[in-house]
């Protein structure tokens, strides 16, 4: 198994034609690849996620909790606001489930067929962030996750601005001002 980082996943939709998607999809599912990008409820990335799939390629989310410890490490302007974990809708489901916050929106990606690595340093965190297969969110709950309507990125990269191949421009643009070459 290949794994394509965010910046070349992100290139699917601009470098498959319609026509062309069999045959990628056959090549995708020979070769076994797997597209690691940010995901997450404020960030779901829904048409990337349905393009994958639909190319059989496997996606695994990075920061689906949002990344709760990233302050200490990004600074600034380069910082973007937004926790996942603080949202009314996964505290309530997390309430209603005896889960954290954390699991509910772990589930929430697995039942969307999302793979996650949550970052935890905390070994009962770790512990915790695998126990989520003991309860399952209803279809109504799932919808409810859709109206959320963020599309917030949490990591711009802003330290990669002047790469040429950087692939959110228009994101770092919109949240930071930076007016950079497409």
């Amino acid at each position: 198994m290949q794994c394509v980082c965010g910046w070349y996943i992100h290139l699917l939709p601009v470098t498959v034609a319609s026509e062309h998607v069999p045959a990628f999809a056959q090549v995708y599912r020979n070769v076994g690849i797997d597209g690691l990008v940010e995901i997450h409820i404020l960030h779901p990335q829904k048409p990337l996620v349905a393009l994958a799939h639909k190319l059989g390629v496997t996606v695994t989310a990075y920061a689906p909790i949002g990344s709760p410890g990233r302050s200490e490490v990004i600074k600034g302007d380069a910082f973007v606001e937004g926790n996942p974990l603080d949202h009314p809708l996964v505290k309530r489901l997390a309430e209603k489930y005896g889960k954290t916050p954390a699991q509910i929106l772990i589930r929430q990606l697995i039942q969307r067929g999302i793979s996650t690595i949550p970052k935890s340093t905390n070994p009962n965190r770790v512990r915790e962030n695998f126990n989520v297969l003991d309860f399952e969110l209803t279809a109504d709950e799932l919808a409810e996750f859709d109206q959320i309507g963020s599309d917030k990125r949490l990591f711009l990269f802003e330290f990669a601005k002047n790469h040429p191949w950087h692939p959110w421009k228009a994101d770092l643009k919109k949240v930071l001002g930076y007016e950079l070459a497409a």
